[in-house]
């Protein structure tokens, strides 16, 4: 996935969704904005 660990952006977003990450930031989550 173009330089993304699979598994640290699946934990990291697990967490943000675990403690609340707003539904209006969602596109956030996905795993091209994910600092590689």
């Amino acid at each position: 996935m173009n330089n993304v660990d699979p598994f640290a952006w699946l934990a990291v977003t697990l967490q943000r969704i675990a403690n609340g990450w707003p539904n209006s930031e969602l596109d956030a989550l996905m795993p091209w904005n994910h600092a590689a």
